[in-house]
């Protein structure tokens, strides 16, 4: 018997992407270097003031410019809601809502 292997495949300019910081609930949570943790619950004030990066998983065929693995800041709340895939979460975004790579 032969095994299908799914893999997500973004349509058109979509990205597909994991953020680097980390999201619990729909939220970023912030880590002070003291090891601190803090959930700041459904305050979206600070997400919506700045950058975030995420890790490029997937790429549209019309995304030109980006490849799985770059590392992009996106524009402040410029991506979909989360979804899960294989138990790991994922959002969307499109070129027009990247700011810069990241290096």
């Amino acid at each position: 018997m032969t095994q299908l292997t799914e893999e997500l495949i973004p349509t058109r300019n979509n990205i597909i992407f994991q953020f680097v910081d980390q999201v619990k609930n729909g939220n970023f949570v912030s880590e002070r270097s003291s090891g601190i943790v803090i959930d700041l619950g459904n305050d979206h004030r600070d997400s919506g003031k700045f950058c975030r990066v995420g890790i490029v998983h997937a790429v549209g065929q019309k995304a030109h410019g980006f490849k799985p693995g770059d590392k992009i800041a996106i524009n402040p709340l410029m991506w979909t809601k989360g979804f899960k895939y294989n138990n790991q979460q994922y959002w969307m975004t499109i070129p027009e809502h990247v700011a810069a790579k990241v290096n």
